[in-house]
């Protein structure tokens, strides 16, 4: 279902919450594909929780690794996603602090569930991993550009990361680990008042934390002081004579570091200790404060004036300590006032431009709904399109349009005039695209605004597209392709109701994309978006870019994302197969040509595969096969950074087991890369090949049936290195052993069992176990029932006599669980003697009867063969069948094909289950035949013969 509705976006966010909450096992690879393909916020956060829900931990990583190789920002939504299923190492580290580099600033008035998942991060991890955790943070949080110089110099952008930070030293703090003691926490630390006086009010709760865990920790007070110090120094203007030597400019926006009277012998000591003069002044400054608080003590004051006598500027800074001059106690205290309202003024400062706008805006009204300039973007429509952006919840496209997130702020009146004007805007402005020359990487606001304008009235519009001129749907695709990070969210509307226009604009735009390309880089542009995020559109695209692909592309980005189109649309395997075998072969281009092979083995397989084992046979070097089939590999299944798009015709067994031995003799196993605790790395060629390589066992093992155990049996015997075929048959065995399994009743077939001691079969198989019951039932009967009617059978040497009966007794025996067809004649006019067909399943299971007495061994051999197994066990619903002989006792011995010979029916049906052993093997999609034989002479036989004959056999 996944598949089916994966354009749903809604009905695939419940399918993937379903998989989330239920731990839908084996939806695994689904999950992946919408994790690393969505786009929609809520169905990638849906699609991250159900793989973190079901996936492996290699599916996590893989998920992970591909959402930083994305282009642009980070998305915070998603990222707080993956937060949870990081792995708790080093790698980890590397990972979540490069997503948070690329991460925005948060959003003023949005809800954001990153502060959360970092806070339970942080409180989760081990205490070993928070020194390199503190040092990134520290490293964002002095990223510029910087708040304000001098006052709050944290970095713009990552002052919401304060928080975490502030967590994390918190813990290293509490357990007394020695990297609290480094400049990383230190910095940190001062800069969390800094942060919380700018705004950053979450911040509040911790403080008392702070305060109570770093008095307790003299060393940790007495460094942070001092690292305050220096960091309020490096602020300074030197060239102004800018000094810092008293301990009141020291942490004037807050700060956690305290000192009472214990702290006096360690502070005064800095007088005498500190290098440099200032601090030795701002030692001594401390040092008086805490004599002054603490009743200024007399031999603390003697000891003041014994270590200020070593420097002239101290015993003068002393002097002026005891006699205090009022002018200097004022002049700083008030600088410290001045810092302290800076910050007021600048909250102040944008209340009053917000209230003046207001006020301008509810008195032009009318003319911010229509300025009268078409195609004019005026000043307020850019304030109230900023503020628009700023209130609502954060996209990853231009704009979606969230008008009403205006109305708290500016009211009714003022919303609704934007909203309009912005609808009207779209009609009247043309925005111009890369074929017309337009510059790459920039778009005008007009467009933005443009954007907006289509984005409200596509989402509120009744029956929109509908209505729409020719005209007006070329415009609107115009504005379509300027969208950031893909198509917007309303053009799959607008193909629908004039696809002609909308097609004919994007292969424009291609068709100058193709011409004008970089064979060294990807455009990213048209051909791009439409690979990755225009599936609705292929099926009328591809047919215009494979004509276009008879001329490959010079960029090998470009080739990947056409033929992403071509293998995702609805064009016939012949027509793609038709294109793929002309330049596999033709192509001498090695970084293309795998990928023209793996096309081709997507949806031919049995003729490519041999041809790509003879273009392999014909390179030379050892090495430029191995990078060949390499490249093959990864583009036929996918990596790390790119899924694969090749058809999946391939995805049988016995393909599939070709492949895996045939990249096990160019892709070793002993020259794989092990990445297991060597850090963060980036995916090359070789992890995607082995990768993939990998991936074709997992998919040959999660392949249902018979096929797939007499695949990996086969691997187990000829597999190139033999230190592995152990492993491949313990997985055979393991296979064999898990599709033995029987499924889970339903409640409906439990409460089937309760009231009947039988269950409903909803599937072949048990539909198969019913038709055997049933056949062993009757052959009990016959042979031990007190009221056999075996002797009236005896006489009755005709098959379809036999077949009458046995068919009418297992139908009047059925309970309503399957009916039996008797010589139902199939597509080539066999009739088979009985099917059983399941009232709650279409997967008839086909029985075989003889007469034991009118049939040599040889015969019975071949009828099992070729008529049992080779006709009637064809059709893809049946895999399993019955052999049944009925012996009359006229026939005392039947010669074997081995030259032997069954001296009795019970020697008889034992040759023929052990002809079905031998046979098994080269009937793959036969999973099982059961042979039984009806001995109607058994009762005849009574209990002292029966016992001699047991006793003879022995």
């Amino acid at each position: 279902m996944l598949a089916q509705y994966a354009e749903d976006d809604d009905i695939a966010r419940f399918l993937l919450r379903m998989v989330w909450q239920g731990e839908i096992a084996g939806t695994a690879s689904e999950a992946k594909s919408f994790a690393l393909a969505s786009r929609e916020k809520y169905t990638r956060i849906a699609a991250f929780r159900a793989l973190l829900a079901v996936g492996s931990a290699a599916d996590v990583a893989e998920v992970r690794c591909a959402f930083l190789d994305e282009d642009g920002e980070v998305n915070r939504h998603w990222l707080s996603e993956l937060i949870p299923g990081l792995p708790k190492d080093r790698e980890a580290v590397k990972w979540l602090l490069d997503a948070l580099a690329r991460t925005p600033a948060k959003e003023q008035f949005g809800a954001d569930d990153l502060f959360g998942a970092l806070s339970q991060l942080v409180a989760d991890w081990p205490l070993q991993l928070l020194p390199s955790l503190v040092t990134g943070f520290h490293t964002l949080l002095e990223t510029p550009p910087i708040i304000e110089r001098r006052h709050c110099e944290i970095s713009k952008r990552y002052i919401w990361l304060t928080r975490a930070a502030g967590e994390s030293v918190l813990r290293l703090i509490k357990a007394r680990d020695p990297s609290a003691l480094e400049r990383a926490s230190l910095s940190i630390l001062r800069k969390l008042p800094l942060a919380e006086a700018y705004g950053e009010h979450e911040l509040r709760d911790m403080k008392r934390d702070l305060c109570e865990h770093i008095g307790e920790w003299r060393e940790l007070n007495y460094a942070l002081f001092w690292q305050d110090v220096v960091e309020t120094r490096v602020g300074q203007d030197v060239s102004k004579g800018e000094r810092l030597t008293d301990y009141w400019g020291v942490g004037t926006f807050g700060h956690f570091w305290r000192f009472g009277a214990d702290s006096f012998n360690a502070i005064s000591q800095g007088i005498a200790s500190q290098i440099l003069l200032d601090d030795r002044l701002v030692a001594l400054t401390l040092a008086f404060a805490i004599y002054r608080e603490n009743g200024r003590p007399a031999t603390w004051r003697r000891r003041l004036r014994q270590l200020a006598t070593s420097e002239p500027e101290l015993k003068s800074t002393l002097d002026g300590l005891l006699r205090p001059q009022t002018r200097d106690l004022q002049r700083w205290r008030q600088q410290e006032g001045r810092w302290k309202k800076r910050a007021e003024r600048e909250a102040a400062r944008q209340e009053t431009n917000k209230r003046q706008w207001k006020k301008y805006l509810d008195a032009n009204i009318e003319r911010l709904r229509d300025p009268g300039e078409p195609g004019v973007v005026t000043d307020d429509q850019c304030y109230l399109h900023y503020r628009m952006r700023n209130a609502a919840e954060r996209s990853d496209k231009w704009s979606e349009g969230r008008w009403r997130s205006l109305i708290p702020e500016f009211g009714e009146s003022i919303a609704h005039a934007f909203r309009d004007c912005a609808v009207r805007f779209w009609r009247v402005h043309r925005p111009q695209l890369l074929s017309e020359g337009t510059q790459a990487n920039t778009i005008p606001f007009s467009d933005i605004f443009g954007l907006t304008g289509l984005a409200i009235e596509a989402r509120e519009a009744e029956g929109w597209p509908n209505g729409l001129t020719t005209a007006e749907v070329e415009v609107a695709t115009r504005y379509a392709l300027r969208e950031l990070n893909g198509f917007p969210s309303w053009l799959p509307s607008l193909y629908l109701a004039y696809p002609e226009t909308v097609i004919d604009r994007v292969i424009t735009e291609i068709d100058y994309e193709l011409a004008t390309e970089n064979s060294k880089r990807e455009s990213h542009y048209v051909l791009y978006d439409a690979s990755w995020s225009g599936d609705w559109m292929w099926d009328r695209l591809a047919p215009l870019v494979l004509a276009r692909l008879r001329k490959p592309p010079k960029s090998i980005g470009n080739l990947r994302y056409m033929l992403n189109i071509v293998q995702g649309s609805s064009l016939d395997d012949l027509t793609i197969a038709k294109l793929a075998t002309q330049k596999a072969k033709a192509t001498k281009n090695v970084a293309t040509a795998p990928m023209w092979f793996a096309m081709w083995a997507g949806v031919d397989p049995a003729v490519a595969i041999p041809a790509l084992v003879a273009r392999l046979a014909e390179i030379e070097e050892d090495g430029k096969k191995t990078l060949f089939a390499m490249r093959f590999i990864a583009a036929l299944l996918g990596g790390r950074r790119e899924s694969g798009s090749a058809r999946q015709a391939y995805r049988t067994a016995e393909h599939m087991k070709t492949l895996y031995l045939l990249m096990h003799h160019y892709v070793r196993t002993e020259d794989d890369i092990d990445r297991a605790g060597g850090g963060v790395f980036s995916p090359e060629l070789r992890d995607d090949a082995q990768d993939a390589r990998n991936a074709l066992f997992s998919l040959i093992r999660e392949t249902p049936g018979k096929e797939a155990f007499l695949a990996l049996t086969e691997m187990s015997r000829i597999h190139p290195s033999e230190t592995d075929r152990p492993w491949l048959a313990f997985h055979a065995k393991e296979k064999a052993a898990l599709d033995a399994d029987l499924s889970a009743w339903s409640p409906r077939q439990v409460r089937d069992f309760h009231d009947r001691l039988e269950r409903t079969p909803t599937n072949h198989r048990d539909l198969w176990y019913l038709a055997v019951d049933r056949l062993l039932d009757l052959k009990h009967d016959l042979e031990e029932g007190d009221a056999s009617i075996a002797s009236i059978l005896r006489p009755v040497d005709r098959e379809t006599e036999i077949r009458k009966y046995i068919g009418n007794w297992c139908r009047e025996h059925s309970g309503g669980r399957y009916v039996i067809s008797q010589e139902e004649e199939l597509a080539d006019a066999k009739r088979p003697d009985l099917r059983f067909h399941g009232i709650d399943c279409d997967c008839p299971v086909p029985a075989e009867l003889k007469l034991a007495d009118k049939w040599t061994g040889p015969h019975l051999f071949e009828r099992l063969e070729i008529q049992l197994c080779g006709d009637y066990l064809r059709d893809m619903r049946s895999s399993r069948g019955i052999f049944g002989l009925v012996y009359h006792g006229t026939k005392p011995s039947w010669d074997l094909p081995n030259g032997k010979r069954a001296e009795s029916f019970d020697a008889l049906i034992e040759a023929i289950e052990d002809h079905w052993t031998v046979l098994a093997p080269q009937f793959p999609t036969v999973e099982d035949i059961r042979v039984i034989g009806i001995d109607l002479t058994k009762r005849d036989v009574d209990a002292k013969t029966a016992s001699k004959r047991k006793t003879s056999k022995k």
